[in-house]
Parts: C-alpha cells; structure tokens; sequence
C-alpha cells in the first residue's frame, strides 16, 4: 500500500470535518443575531409613541439591514402615522 492512500483520503476527510464545522459555527451565529432582532423587534413594538419620534424610526430604518427589524420598523411607523 503506497502512502498517497492515505493520505490524500485523509486530507480530504480533514478538509470535509473542518469545513462543516466553520458552517455550522457560521450557521449557529446566525440564529443567535436572528434570535436577537426578534428581541428588539418585540421591545419595539413596546415603545411608547409618545417617546419615539418618526425621525428616530426613519434613520433606524434606512440604517437596518435585518428584515425581521425592518418590519417592526415599518409597522411602528405605520402604527404611529409618520
């Protein structure tokens, strides 16, 4: 048995266990940032209108990049007719 039979196999299985394991680390962060703009998202839908002005709400909105914040933004906006 030569040894490039193993250890190409090898590398190969190497490259395969280390990458799964960047993207589940990958994946795993995105849900805890998902799981957090549905916090705010919530903490949002709180906020008294008589504290929040629109001007506030239209620079978080056009500074967002979540769609779920996104969506609490318009519905606050909307909610509070700016």
């Amino acid at each position: 048995m030569n040894k490039l039979d193993v250890v190409i196999p090898g590398l190969i299985i190497g490259v395969v266990i280390i990458s799964g394991v960047f993207f589940l680390t990958e994946w795993q962060a995105e849900q805890s940032e998902e799981a957090a703009m549905e916090k705010m998202a919530d903490k949002l839908n709180t906020l008294d209108p008589n504290l929040t002005n629109c001007q506030e709400l239209a620079t978080a909105l056009d500074n967002n990049q979540s769609v779920i914040m996104e969506s609490a933004l318009k519905k606050k906006i909307m909610e509070m007719e700016c």
